[in-house]
């Protein structure tokens, strides 16, 4: 959306362009090496599954090409660390990825940390200012294309070399939710868990509290949550609940 409040829907100029897609990540990213851009949004994988990662710069996508490059995947989690970091964790093919992946720019590398979440599917991750790591947060595993769905009760940080699980007070257990830093903590809104279609709670940390909101958007999960620094306000947009798509836009 522009800061007129209005959205527009954008017709890129490049030949070749991202095909249509869903459960894909994306970020914003920063490139130090590019100081006069005004940042880039980075798109990676989604369902059909494939193993680019995409640039937008406003007016074209660029299909960013590297040698080693994750695999085909959906709902894995990625957060923008910082200038020329973004770190990649999870997702599914035909079962839970535990794998961990470093985009600088230019370039994807697989990172071997002494310790790692485990399958993890669908959670939420976002770069925490104020403890300066990576929030990992929720999700489900499942070793099957089949088998059964394990939901992730818990909370892992990364900062830099490994993850390290959280032995404090984690977030609610629950998959495909919301989460962004806003200034001055992480909220987390949303998400599923088994036999709920979605929950309209707000979370707050470091010690995750249940926020205290009127009027807040109606239950839902798999939306799409940003702060934006201009606005000083959380954004959020779509999501799904029993079955009905949502497309309306919230603040706060």
């Amino acid at each position: 959306t522009t800061l007129t409040g209005v959205w527009e829907h954008v017709t890129p100029i490049s030949l070749t362009n991202p095909s249509p897609r869903s459960a894909h990540s994306m970020v914003f990213f920063l490139d130090s090496v590019q100081p006069t851009q005004k940042g880039l949004t980075l798109m990676f994988g989604g369902s059909p599954t494939d193993t680019w990662i995409w640039s937008w710069n406003g007016q074209l996508w660029t299909q960013l090409p590297s040698v080693e490059r994750p695999l085909p995947r959906r709902g894995a989690a990625m957060a923008y660390v910082s200038s020329d970091e973004v770190i990649l964790y999870g997702g599914e093919a035909t079962y839970a990825f535990a794998d961990t992946w470093r985009f600088n720019g230019s370039a994807w590398k697989q990172l071997q940390p002494p310790a790692n979440a485990g399958g993890r599917i669908f959670a939420s991750a976002a770069f925490d200012e104020i403890i300066e790591a990576v929030r990992l947060v929720g999700g489900y595993d499942q070793k099957t294309e089949t088998g059964p769905k394990t939901l992730m009760a818990d909370e892992w940080h990364w900062q830099g070399s490994t993850w390290t699980k959280l032995l404090g007070q984690p977030a609610p257990a629950r998959w495909s939710a919301s989460l962004a830093f806003a200034r001055t903590a992480s909220v987390l809104f949303g998400g599923t868990s088994h036999g709920v279609s979605g929950t309209n709670e707000l979370w707050v940390s470091s010690a995750w509290k249940l926020a205290s909101t009127s009027s807040p958007p109606p239950p839902r999960f798999g939306a799409a949550m940003a702060f934006s620094e201009v606005r000083g306000r959380v954004v959020l947009f779509g999501g799904v609940h029993d079955g009905e798509l949502y497309g309306g836009t919230w603040e706060r």
